[in-house]
């Protein structure tokens, strides 16, 4: 699969998510769907108007910048699947701060 031309939805469909998600660092492009349908794998929900929920308290999960986050804008689940960063710069910018890397 990892022949720079993204899967299939097919394909997709058939991915051992244990190994995938047993690995230290995965680096993956996908669709807004694919995205989506990761971040239900990792347990987490998405509400009427796209926003990502909690997969505890089922409330809107704020992003790194401070907002509530859509998962059409997640570029990253960070270690845990708890730290959702958006797709822009800030968001990167202040976690890597914050971890000072």
């Amino acid at each position: 699969m990892a022949t720079g031309v993204p899967p299939s939805s097919e394909e997709y469909d058939q991915v051992d998510w244990s190994d995938v998600l047993n690995e230290k660092r995965i680096d993956i492009l996908l669709s807004r769907q694919q995205m989506i349908d990761v971040l239900r794998k990792l347990g987490h929900e998405i509400d009427d108007e796209g926003y990502v929920l909690d997969r505890v308290s089922h409330e809107r999960i704020i992003s790194i910048d401070g907002g509530e986050i859509k998962g059409e804008e997640v570029a990253a689940a960070l270690p845990g699947s708890e730290v959702l960063l958006k797709k822009n710069i800030a968001s990167f910018s202040q976690y890597l701060s914050e971890h000072g890397l």
